[in-house]
């Protein structure tokens, strides 16, 4: 099954709604709202296909920026001017995409669950942003593309920017105030986005160079952390599960994203955690148990370590705010 829209140069969907992807064959959303920050609009996209289907989109052309974070499945996609060739974004990496007009063609397969936010906004209103992706070359130009003139670049997501983007998607604060909350949320995405994920990235794959292969290796380790952060694997288990040497495991790790893999695990945890004692009225023990630490001493000090506050303060202030 094939789905069409049509976006005119502010990103608005012509004449249509992606929301007519629900129904007896597909489960999930498309939200896109505009805001009345310097940003322009703001996309959500949370979706499984019952069956596989193709989405055709034509956007018109603009100045645009979208920055994009692939939080579930990656996604591939095709542009008419060249269609074979795929680009594609993996589940944790993000991108940042602006000019010409788009015609591009994304396939979809059955019972995978796509989750994706996106971010646009129009250079002229955040300039010192704009400046910065140039200047850095971070950008990737569509029209670009389309001429074979470059590649299409992404960056992983950080522990910090995943801890952010989670307050987006389970926002903890009262519904009558959720607009305010968010617009100051998706800045802060954006600055710390730049100031800590791209920066990093463009830094460190300027002084390194790892095959396509250990790339891949390290981009499974990644997705092994997400799901086993609480009881992790060892890095000699790590190393045999994606066949790639300790040393390597561990130096391109650091080098790809910025911290070694203890430190990922930490972060992980300490996130988890920052939400159960926010959404639920856990002990700070039983907190402790369900991100993995035997000793809650060693727990409540990385949380402060992490926070700047025990979590047992952590608590009552959430308690006391939403009481």
């Amino acid at each position: 099954m094939t789905y069409r829209f049509e976006y005119d140069s502010e990103r608005n969907i012509i004449g249509k709604n992606k929301n007519q992807l629900i129904g007896d064959h597909h489960q999930g959303s498309y939200n896109y709202f505009m805001t009345k920050s310097h940003l322009l609009g703001v996309s959500w996209f949370d979706y499984k296909p019952l069956k596989p289907i193709v989405i055709e989109e034509k956007v018109a052309d603009s100045a645009v920026c979208t920055l994009s974070f692939c939080l579930g499945e990656g996604m591939e996609w095709s542009l008419k001017e060249r269609p074979n060739k795929i680009l594609g974004i993996a589940s944790n990496e993000s991108c940042v995409l602006t000019g010409g007009a788009v015609y591009s063609k994304s396939q979809f397969e059955k019972d995978k669950h796509y989750l994706g936010l996106g971010l646009s906004f129009k250079p002229k209103d955040l300039e010192g942003v704009y400046g910065y992706l140039e200047k850095n070359n971070l950008l990737t130009s569509y029209k670009a593309l389309t001429l074979g003139l470059e590649r299409f670049k992404t960056y992983a997501i950080s522990p910090r920017v995943q801890g952010i983007l989670s307050e987006v998607i389970h926002p903890n604060i009262d519904h009558s105030l959720n607009h305010l909350y968010l617009e100051g949320k998706f800045l802060e995405l954006i600055s710390v986005y730049l100031d800590e994920t791209i920066t990093e990235m463009s830094s460190i794959k300027s002084q390194v160079s790892l095959s396509k292969e250990d790339l891949e290796a390290l981009r499974e380790v990644k997705n092994i952390l997400d799901k086993s952060f609480v009881q992790p694997y060892t890095l000699s288990q790590l190393s045999r599960m994606v066949y790639l040497n300790e040393y390597k495991l561990k130096t391109g790790f650091k080098q790809i994203y910025g911290q070694t893999v203890y430190s990922y695990v930490i972060d992980r945890r300490m996130a988890l955690s920052k939400v159960l004692l926010e959404k639920q009225p856990y002990k700070v023990g039983e907190v402790a148990a369900k991100v993995g630490y035997a000793n809650t001493g060693h727990f409540i000090k990385a949380f402060k370590k992490k926070y700047g506050v025990t979590p047992g303060v952590m608590a009552r202030l959430c308690r006391s705010f939403n009481q």
